[in-house]
């Protein structure tokens, strides 16, 4: 899994390699552990795993979805889960 971590319209943020974690589990060597709070989520799917494509599907996110939705995101954060041939972006939202 993908994660960003930054704040909204920010020129700067982390992007890292994630694992999703139990309480119990135990911190690995040299990682930052992020808390996510309990959110509703708006998940995107993108065809594919190119960047290019990927891309595409943030920027239409940005210019489309957000601009004509009755919802804003709510958290610095988001996730871009991979499979073998697709791409789910999940962004953590609240009504505006």
């Amino acid at each position: 899994m993908g994660v960003c971590v930054g704040e909204n319209n920010a020129k700067e943020y982390k992007y890292g390699i994630g694992i999703e974690m139990e309480e119990n589990d135990e911190q690995v060597p040299e990682t930052e552990i992020i808390n996510v709070e309990k959110s509703k989520w708006v998940v995107f799917k993108c065809e594919g795993n190119k960047a290019e494509d990927i891309n595409k599907l943030w920027t239409q996110i940005y210019k489309e979805y957000f601009v004509t939705s009755e919802y804003k995101q709510n958290m610095d954060i988001d996730f871009e889960l991979y499979d073998e041939k697709n791409t789910e972006i999940w962004i953590p939202i609240c009504k505006q």
